[in-house]
C-alpha cells in the first residue's frame, strides 16, 4: 500500500506525463516487497514552492508513504531514483529535491484495515 505525493515546480509537458508516472511507479519496487500494482502516485505540476528563499530554481518533493517499514538503504536508493527521474523527465536537478519518507502502522482499503 505505497502512495507517492511528487509536486513539482515547473509544468509537466503532455507528452511527458505518462513516461514520469511509470517511472515513478516503477521505482517502488527498490522498497523490498513493495510492487506497482499496490502503487498509487499523485503528479501535481506547476507547484508554488519556494526552496532556500527563492522560487528561481526548479524544484520537487516527493512524500513516500509506506505500510510498514523498511531500511536506509532502500530508502537512498529510491531517493536517487527519484532525483534521478526528476532531473531526466524535468530537468530539475537532484539538489533540489527533497524525498520524505513517512512509514504507516494503519492502512485502509475497501472497508478493510491492512
Amino acid at each position: 500500500m505505497p502512495y507517492i505525493d511528487a509536486k513539482f515546480s515547473v509544468k509537466i509537458p503532455d507528452d511527458k506525463e505518462k513516461s514520469l508516472a511509470e517511472k515513478i511507479t516503477n521505482s517502488i519496487t527498490l522498497i523490498p516487497g513493495k510492487t506497482p500494482s499496490s502503487l498509487m502516485v499523485n503528479l501535481q505540476d506547476e507547484c508554488k514552492l519556494y526552496f532556500r528563499g527563492t522560487n528561481e530554481n526548479p524544484c520537487a518533493i516527493f512524500e513516500v508513504k509506506i505500510f510498514g517499514s523498511s531500511t536506509k538503504e532502500a530508502y537512498t536508493d529510491l531517493t536517487a531514483k527519484l532525483c534521478q527521474i526528476a532531473k531526466d523527465e524535468l530537468g530539475i536537478e537532484g539538489k533540489n529535491v527533497y524525498v520524505k519518507f513517512d512509514e504507516v502502522s494503519l492502512w485502509g482499503m475497501d472497508s478493510f484495515m491492512f
